[in-house]
């Protein structure tokens, strides 16, 4: 006789991710889904007019195959949150200067001093002119950059990847932000940014949103914590291998910004990968409609940090790759799926407990205890999902 789980209440189909998109938590609006994005599918080659029958017979259904991916992507772009990632705000920690006293930055350059390691670096962030957010204007900026910063933007050898890719690589698994890819809709949305030019450490992109017609235009929150001026990131990359901290250096440049400019706080997009940095440094996940806090309790943990203080930090698990990774990303669902096939001919459901601990047996540190108690409910998550599938086949 299977056991009666009505009334057991263990969450255990429910991401981070999941919970933030069926709360309104994603940059764009409307979607309402965490999922990794469908099997990427190559545009087919056509055969030559004196291909053999069975060739053209191919073709066309792989060109059939193709039209269907390109229909369920479209579609998945619309809904699933994946792709634009997810808000998150931070407030300022010092009193903004009244808006009506806030200086006119506007096409000028901002200088803003900050700490980096031992000393003091002073950054000074461009203005990408001209401003103004029609198409004339956002392609004319997008030509202006890519003139003015070509060794950035191109490839100086057919071996290495150009500096913007090299500076926005995260790994093998995620890959990188491309510039052929996000070029146009990144200028389209800056105001100032900062390259690292000398030692090629990292960038930033940064827009400022100070009416609710320019949020409405781009599609940005307004309500709660986003009334107001604030400061968004568009963009900001970090090469920790060639600077190690310079992306905490980078956001403490963009909280200098957002003071200078008499700012509420800062917003920004972040991907699954990178929210846990973010979540670090003090910033929240805030519902896009109401500016309303998220609640992500469930997804945080305590540390005790070396001074001996204890921090919040968010702990997860879930990433999906980049369209960057695309062919490595079908390659390891296709893994995925044999290595379930296998365990479904295999059929078997086993059980180890290495342990066996009894009370006395239990340590008294508590950190020991924390982190046995997490090990211990993941293993009971996974078990009530079997009883649950065992109990929803008996019906």
């Amino acid at each position: 006789m299977l056991p009666n789980l009505s009334r057991l209440t263990l969450h255990t189909d429910v991401t981070l991710f999941d919970h933030l998109s069926q709360n309104k938590n994603g940059k764009k609006p409307g979607c309402f889904k965490d999922a990794p994005p469908p099997f990427y599918v190559d545009e087919p080659t056509k055969p030559p007019e004196d291909a053999k029958q069975s060739e053209k017979d191919a073709y066309r259904q792989l060109e059939e195959e193709y039209r269907d991916y390109q229909k369920a992507l479209a579609q998945d772009q619309e809904e699933n949150c994946f792709y634009d990632g997810y808000l998150m705000y931070k407030q300022a920690t010092e009193q903004a200067t009244p808006i009506t006293e806030a200086p006119d930055f506007t096409d000028k350059v901002i200088n803003v001093s900050v700490p980096l390691n031992d000393a003091t670096v002073e950054v000074n962030l461009t203005p990408l002119t001209p401003s103004g957010d029609d198409s004339q204007k956002s392609t004319a900026r997008f030509k202006n950059f890519a003139s003015k910063h070509q060794n950035w933007i191109t490839r100086p050898k057919k071996s290495t990847k150009p500096t913007f890719e090299r500076v926005c690589d995260r790994g093998k698994k995620l890959g990188s932000v491309e510039w052929s890819e996000y070029g146009e809709e990144l200028t389209a949305m800056t105001d100032w940014y900062f390259l690292d030019d000398e030692q090629e450490r990292g960038h930033l992109f940064l827009q400022l949103f100070a009416d609710d017609d320019k949020k409405n235009r781009f599609k940005m929150p307004a309500n709660g914590v986003f009334e107001g001026r604030y400061l968004y990131v568009v963009l900001v990359c970090a090469n920790s291998k060639k600077g190690p901290g310079y992306g905490k250096f980078l956001m403490k440049v963009v909280e200098a910004v957002s003071t200078k400019l008499s700012c509420r706080g800062v917003a920004l997009s972040t991907l699954s990968n990178s929210a846990g940095f973010y979540y670090s440094l003090g910033y929240r996940f805030f519902d896009r409609e109401n500016g309303e806090i998220i609640d992500v309790a469930r997804w945080t943990t305590t540390v005790q940090q070396p001074d001996g203080r204890m921090k919040i930090m968010l702990d997860n698990d879930t990433t999906y790759a980049s369209s960057s990774s695309k062919k490595k990303r079908v390659r390891d669902q296709n893994n995925k799926k044999n290595d379930e096939k296998n365990d479904e001919n295999n059929n078997k459901c086993t059980y180890e407990n290495k342990n066996n601990e009894s009370m006395e047996n239990l340590p008294d540190d508590p950190e020991v205890l924390e982190s046995m108690f997490q090990s211990a409910l993941k293993r009971a998550r996974m078990l009530y999902t079997r009883l649950l599938g065992l109990s929803q086949a008996d019906l």
